[in-house]
């Protein structure tokens, strides 16, 4: 259990009312307390299933003393601790046991307590009992009927509501006179009596619920005033009352068109989210294409890929035959270089029997078979070389297209023959004369 003076509001439980409450449940509970105030000044009262204690309070201001009694010990234990006024006793009890005296109260007040109990008669009794000769009995209860309809789910702490006529058949058990008001909650506006023969109201106003309550006889505060005149005597005029349902009041009107301008406002951001998923749409169906068109572009450069690394493979082959004709080139140079050695060995031949010629005069007829024979070696050698030589500038003009490496050497067999046709010549004019 909480302690009172730490925790000065009770939990709402929805079984007994809290003043921190706002909303119908508050006017409701309050306009009973204040009308039941101007019953209360100056007399002795019992506030039957007072719960948290503020009803007490709120007669406590016009009486001389109010009794408190409540069922529940924490709720007693609370009111104890948060109202201290001497004019207030809280006492824990039954109202069907009530801890007081035979005719000790002027008045009793009791508000939404009999439908929670099942023995009204029980209690009727009891109330009789603690009330003085001519006390007075205020009371209130749910209209079952209007109760039920408007509520979704049964009230579970309710366990025997009453309908009008049964509670006036209750009362009337119990008390010569009784004078029923209806009490509900509404929204309109209210003409009542100010002045003259009308018949004057009191209304209410609260304000900081509920520590201040103003009361007025007629109305708090009219904005428009209505007066009936004639010169002939007035008949009494009564108070009206014009319902306004709670949609139309200007409240509601001034937030429906909030709501409305609110509502077009979203409207306007829809169209503009649409818009912007349209954008949206637009920029992927975009980014779709362009990832088409990439993956396209990279399909495109793997056949690239495939297609330099197959050209890549045909540049090793054809650098591997260049590197076989190269060595064949060079196998033939080395046979030309010894060929060149034998021709030289023939000049120094030549050169060196020069003086023998004369001699040899004798012997070069017989010689001229053998020269003949030479001589027919040596075309059949310059055939060969020109066969060679056309082979090689065949592979030359070949690998001269292809890469441009065999340039060079191509220039050297050209330079090659050209020094071979140059040695040829002075041993053909030796051979010619020689012949001659």
């Amino acid at each position: 259990m909480n302690d009172p003076k730490q925790t000065l509001e009770l939990e709402w439980t929805g079984e007994r009312y809290v003043p921190q409450l706002r909303g119908n449940i508050a006017l409701e509970h309050l306009h009973r307390y204040a009308y039941a105030c101007e019953y209360v000044k100056g007399k002795v009262v019992m506030d039957i299933a007072s719960g948290e204690g503020y009803g007490s309070e709120m007669l406590s201001r016009t009486a001389q003393h109010v009794y408190g009694v409540d069922i529940d010990a924490t709720s007693i234990t609370h009111a104890k601790g948060k109202y201290t006024s001497a004019k207030l006793s809280f006492r824990e009890g039954s109202c069907t046991e009530i801890p007081l005296e035979d005719a000790s109260v002027d008045v009793v007040v009791s508000f939404e307590t009999i439908e929670h109990i099942t023995d009204h008669a029980k209690m009727m009794s009891e109330v009789k009992r603690v009330l003085r000769p001519g006390g007075t009995l205020i009371i209130s209860s749910p209209e079952k009927s209007v109760y039920d309809n408007i509520n979704e789910q049964p009230n579970p702490f309710h366990l025997k509501e009453l309908s009008t006529n049964e509670f006036q058949e209750l009362l009337s058990r119990h008390f010569k006179h009784t004078a029923l008001l209806g009490q509900r909650v509404i929204l309109g506006s209210a003409l009542v009596g100010l002045s003259g023969k009308s018949s004057l109201a009191r209304t209410y106003q609260f304000s900081d619920l509920p520590k201040k309550i103003n009361s007025k006889t007629g109305l708090q505060k009219p904005i428009y005033i209505l007066a009936i005149c004639s010169d002939e005597p007035l008949k009494d005029q009564s108070g009206s009352l014009c319902e306004q349902n709670i949609w139309e009041h200007q409240y509601y009107v001034d937030l429906a068109q909030t709501v409305a301008d609110r509502e077009a406002t979203v409207s306007q951001r829809d169209s503009q989210l649409i818009e912007r998923d349209k954008r949206l749409l637009d920029a992927k169906q975009a980014i779709e294409e362009r990832d088409g068109r990439l993956i396209q572009a990279a399909h495109e450069i793997e056949q690239t890929i495939s297609q330099n690394n197959q050209l890549r493979k045909v540049t090793i082959e054809r650098d591997a035959r260049i590197v076989v004709l190269t060595a064949a080139i060079t196998a033939k140079e080395r046979v030309i270089s010894e060929k060149e050695g034998v021709i030289a060995g023939l000049n120094e031949e030549v050169t060196s029997r020069a003086g023998r010629i004369q001699e040899l005069g004798a012997r070069v007829a017989e010689k001229e078979g053998v020269i003949a024979a030479k001589e027919r070696v040596i075309v059949s050698l310059n055939e060969e070389v020109t066969t060679r030589e056309g082979q090689i500038l065949e592979l030359t003009a070949r690998v001269s297209e292809k890469e441009g490496i065999i340039s060079d050497k191509s220039s050297k067999i050209v330079d090659l023959e050209n020094q071979l046709l140059e040695k040829k010549k002075p041993l053909q004019d030796f051979l010619r004369k020689l012949i001659s």
